[in-house]
């Protein structure tokens, strides 16, 4: 599949070589294949628009890419993502083009950890990820001396919160976003548990909690025993779905890029679960000479 034509040269008494066209081309005697594996030499990733722009030692076929064989390693070396979710938009090239999926620029997040700079993207990835024109695998980059980023661009769009789940039994709270969150930023009193979407609802601000230290979309968080009792003093708040409402004030808690979470005045509960505890008295005074009993529960 190799030929030659149109060489433009002369010989030492200045005679050009005779006419070559394309339909009298020239097959190649000895031909010897392209053995050098490609390699990836440098890649930038922009958080923003969660774009992966990769730079190969040469051109690389796209159809040959496995996206899930490639994947971001922490400093530490103890939390990694692979990207297998996320589309390749580039054709045959040195350069490639990687649009990351939303779930995989969320697991990456974690990855790179808080507040994350140019120092914190590291690059694995194995021979199975793509192959050059001549079909020869890339060189693979261990995920213990993985590649360092040559450009990073941060996240600067605020996360949002989309919905959540209430057990009133423990005060169990599931808060789910839209980006991955920083799961120690959490602060309970600009957080508000409502009655109803409306001006007059009964209203009550978190004061402390836990949350399980776990970075993610998905935040799982306990309201302190003060708080819970505090929600459960009135009867029209979260004894269902319909009375079940939460508030999110500015600085509730933040992504991991460090943008507080988008205020939110009012957001319907997604899964409710009733309160099925049974109170249990645990102590009771009696005065005799005022004729009072005093129950605690």
């Amino acid at each position: 599949s190799t030929y030659l034509f149109g060489l433009a040269a002369a010989d030492t008494s200045g005679n050009a070589l005779a006419s070559n066209t394309s339909s009298a081309a020239k097959q190649v005697n000895v031909f010897s294949r392209d053995s050098v594996p490609p390699s990836l030499l440098a890649y930038a990733l922009n958080m923003d628009t969660r774009m992966l722009t990769l730079n190969f030692s040469e051109p690389v076929r796209s159809s040959s890419f496995s996206l899930g064989s490639m994947g971001f390693v922490s400093t530490s070396g103890s939390l990694s993502a692979t990207i297998g979710t996320s589309a390749l938009l580039t054709a045959d090239a040195s350069q490639q083009t990687v649009q990351l999926s939303y779930a995989d620029a969320n697991l990456v997040r974690v990855v790179l950890g808080v507040n994350p700079t140019a120092a914190a993207v590291f690059v694995f990835l194995s021979s199975a990820l793509a192959q050059d024109m001549a079909g020869n695998a890339v060189l693979p980059i261990l995920q213990g001396a993985p590649l360092p980023g040559s450009a990073f661009a941060p996240d600067t769009r605020r996360t949002n919160l989309l919905s959540f789940d209430f057990a009133p039994s423990f005060g169990r709270l599931v808060l789910r976003f839209d980006q991955t969150v920083d799961s120690h930023s959490v602060n309970f009193s600009r957080i508000s548990m409502l009655s109803s979407n409306s001006s007059d609802a009964i209203s009550v601000n978190l004061t402390a909690g836990t949350v399980d230290p776990v970075d993610g979309t998905v935040l799982f968080a306990n309201i302190s025993v003060a708080d819970l009792n505090n929600v459960k003093r009135f009867y029209g708040l979260a004894k269902n779905a319909s009375t079940t409402f939460i508030s999110l004030s500015d600085g509730a808690l933040l992504d991991m890029s460090g943008h507080p979470v988008n205020a939110i005045i009012s957001l319907a509960v997604s899964q409710f679960t009733p309160d099925a505890i049974n109170p249990v008295p645990v102590a009771f005074d009696l005065d005799m000479n005022r004729g009072v009993l005093q129950l605690t529960f």
